[in-house]
């Protein structure tokens, strides 16, 4: 029997497992959490401190930027499946002393998943690709020539605890490339040498910024333990090459035109990227004055419209901006990259100027949900030539959020009893009862009922009748 049959719930994923190719790349099945998708990188946050990913975002490919700390999710999780492609840009001769590309997948933050280079290259040890890091090596060397995307599929078992003392070890299953490396492997400790002592479950998953570039695309998990309530769902509000107000005369604008308020009627319209020099615009927009002076600053202004705001729990914004920019959400700065000046005028100039790939890198951070209005809302943003000598401009700006879907409402026979079952979050939802249905019926708070939460979910039980009656949840 394959181990992984021992485990009653993962065994309907057994023959997905198995028959994974080389070079696969996986659609996220039915019930798994899309974590990197190509559109944005919301479920992620800076694992150090809970900011924004410091990775670089282009292309639907996320790339380590160097010195900028691991990224984790910001949900956590139990017994999982998970799928991640990786792929490294160069190909580092055996024998070479030049540093590998090198990365990892830490699961529930303390068990790492090795990545590192290893095309050509002999296995040598508990430090390659597919080992448990410093406690098993990987069974083969799977890997392909570097440029290729591969492929990690995960099963793991978290490690079982009882009254704070852990009972079982985590144990975990790894498919590189469609290779088995690690079949159901235990795992005794956090892996990190001389690291903290293990914690129970749940964690989050986390990948490494450790030594040069490695890039990710289609990560997705699929949670193997106990159902829990739906968390929250990515949304894009505003797309990369969206269209846009802007005004590109080098006029004075004050601060007004930050505001919702603010008459933009005037303005011209276009698509970005916005600027020039570069080759790759979709909109031209002005570099100097009537007078021929370099303008210095071009603003730009994008109304969208949001309903259901209680359901927003993040905002995740990615910024083009060469060389300067700020960026405000109905009047309140959100962003600030490459301009140091306190007011800022339209007169500044970014300090350091933007070259290589920086050009078309969108910056990211997250924004506070609680800026946004319901109904219409107003994205300012203004950008800062670097020089007057410097020769092209540029900007682009993607919006997305995490919402929670409206909860939906389950009922179940419990004997002579009703049981009806709600996620805890979001919160604000009042359930009610009716005797019919009809526009004159009369909806009444749902008191009479036994409450118990438990696993994120708030069940109520009540009593059946000979009446009928009818339940909603209203907010």
């Amino acid at each position: 029997m394959h181990p992984l049959a021992r485990w009653a719930y993962c065994s309907l994923f057994l023959t997905q497992l198995i028959a994974l190719a080389i070079g696969v790349s996986a659609a996220a099945p039915e019930g798994a959490i899309v974590l990197f998708d190509g559109h944005d990188v919301a479920q992620w946050t800076r694992a150090v401190d809970g900011g924004a990913p410091g990775w670089a975002f282009t292309n639907g490919v996320l790339t380590i930027i160097s010195g900028t700390g691991n990224i984790r999710t910001f949900q956590k999780f139990d017994d999982l499946q998970l799928h991640l492609e990786f792929r490294f840009l160069s190909n580092t001769p055996p024998g070479s002393t030049e540093a590998l590309a090198n990365s990892g997948v830490f699961l529930q933050e303390q068990y790492e998943i090795q990545i590192m280079e290893s095309w050509n290259r002999t296995n040598t040890g508990a430090t390659e690709t597919g080992a448990i890091y410093s406690i098993h090596d990987p069974s083969t060397n799977a890997s392909v020539p570097g440029g290729s995307w591969e492929t990690f599929d995960i099963t793991f078992r978290a490690a079982r605890w009882s009254g704070g003392m852990k009972t079982e070890n985590a144990r975990v299953t790894v498919y590189w490339n469609g290779f088995l490396v690690q079949d159901d492997y235990p795992i005794p400790r956090q892996t990190v040498l001389g690291g903290p002592p293990e914690v129970p479950p749940p964690g989050g998953i986390e990948l490494q910024d450790h030594t040069k570039i490695v890039q990710f695309r289609n990560i997705w998990v699929l949670p193997l333990t106990t159902p829990r309530p739906p968390g929250p769902v990515s949304t894009t509000l505003i797309t990369p090459g969206a269209a846009w107000k802007y005004l590109d005369d080098g006029s004075n604008q004050g601060t007004a035109w930050r505001d919702l308020s603010f008459n933009d009627a005037a303005w011209s319209n276009g698509v970005a990227q916005f600027g020039y020099g570069d080759g790759d615009e979709a909109t031209l927009i002005r570099s100097n004055r009537v007078d021929r002076s370099i303008i210095q600053t071009t603003y730009f202004r994008k109304s969208l419209v949001v309903s259901n705001t209680w359901a927003i729990t993040n905002l995740n914004l990615g910024l083009v901006r060469d060389d300067g920019g700020v960026v405000y959400l109905n009047g309140a700065e959100v962003y600030r990259g490459n301009i140091t000046n306190f007011p800022v005028y339209y007169t500044n100039w970014a300090p350091v100027a933007v070259g290589g790939a920086d050009e078309s890198r969108f910056f990211t951070t997250n924004v506070n949900p609680a800026l946004l209005l319901e109904g219409t809302n107003i994205l300012a943003v203004e950008i800062h030539q670097q020089s007057a000598t410097s020769s092209d401009v540029s900007f682009d700006l993607w919006l997305s959020a995490l919402a929670y879907n409206r909860p939906t409402l389950t009922v179940a026979r419990a004997g002579a009893d009703v049981e009806l079952t709600r996620p805890v979050i979001p919160g604000g939802f009042t359930l009610e009862s009716a005797s019919k249905l009809s526009a004159a019926a009369t909806w009444s708070p749902e008191t009479n009922g036994l409450i118990i939460v438990t696993n994120g979910f708030r069940t109520t039980t009540v009593g059946t009748s000979n009446s009928a009656r009818f339940f909603r949840l209203r907010r």
